[in-house]
């Protein structure tokens, strides 16, 4: 059992796991969705280079941390664009012994694409009603503010969570 290789365990996951040399940035492992993912054999390549197209290190990577500023029991996580895939993922990694002693990130990536896009319209939408010179506000079944945009607290005086009743019912 000495040449068991534990991060074989990661081939058939569905999401897309690597380990990159923590000080060379050389890919030393790819699962099989990350790989097929990805144009070529990755393992030995540069990340940066592999991954994102780029001819320098990714001014995020942890690499460029120093690895005793990392958790050495947690996973440190990364919300970043690809551009190579046009996708948003988190990243959560940790340093990992390798096969040879030297330390290693091993890395989970996780599209949140969808989750990002939401968000991205969610703040748009909240931006238009704060900027909206329309008098626009939501209350409960009790007539308490639950929002109300800048132009109708102008004009009205409310806050979020005042009671709106006696204005309704005056």
């Amino acid at each position: 059992m000495a040449d068991f290789q534990w991060y074989r365990a990661y081939d058939k996951l569905n999401e897309s796991v690597y380990i990159v040399d923590a000080e060379t940035y050389e890919i030393l492992y790819v699962n099989e969705r990350i790989q097929s993912k990805f144009q070529g054999d990755a393992l030995g390549k540069y990340c940066y280079a592999h991954f994102c197209n780029r001819t320098t290190p990714c001014d995020y990577c942890s690499s460029a941390c120093k690895l005793e500023e990392l958790p050495s029991n947690e996973f440190y996580k990364i919300d970043r664009y690809n551009p190579v895939l046009d996708i948003f993922i988190t990243v959560n990694e940790r340093i990992v012994d390798w096969e040879d002693g030297r330390k290693a990130r091993l890395c989970i990536a996780i599209d949140i694409s969808q989750k990002a896009k939401t968000e991205t319209m969610v703040d748009w939408q909240h931006a238009f009603l704060e900027q909206s010179d329309n008098y626009l506000a939501c209350f409960d079944t009790d007539y308490y503010v639950v929002y109300a945009n800048p132009a109708m607290c102008d004009l009205m005086g409310w806050s979020v969570g005042d009671d709106a009743k006696g204005d309704f019912l005056s």
